[in-house]
């Protein structure tokens, strides 16, 4: 068994999280409840353009959309937590790549950075 999967299944993936959350200030609890997280005051549903399998995201156009939504900034100084989410709505759905087959399944680690 790989390292990464033997972290993953026997818990010390899940274990290391919970301590990196809570060195970092964080509440540790929100591993067992997710109703723990900090919502956004505003929120939209996001469908997909058709029916079928969503076979990739363009990760780009979800970065776009987490910005008009006011995560980071442009340049130094601008405000954050912005309010765009019809924007947002259209640059997710645009993101979506939708196909009839479910899409091939692909390894848990695709490489490794030394």
């Amino acid at each position: 068994m790989s390292r990464v999967t033997d972290a993953l299944a026997s818990g010390r993936a899940l274990q290391t999280l919970t301590a990196l959350i809570d060195r970092q200030g964080g509440d540790p609890r929100v591993i067992g409840d997710y109703s723990r997280l900090p919502t956004a005051p505003d929120r939209a549903v996001v469908t997909a353009p058709r029916a079928g399998f969503v076979t990739a995201m363009r990760a780009g156009s979800v970065g776009r959309a987490a910005h008009a939504l006011g995560a980071g900034r442009r340049v130094f100084g601008e405000a954050i937590d912005g309010r765009g989410v019809d924007a947002a709505r259209a640059l997710c759905r645009g993101a979506m790549v939708v196909g009839d087959e479910p899409p091939a399944h692909t390894p848990q680690v695709l490489g490794t950075v030394c």
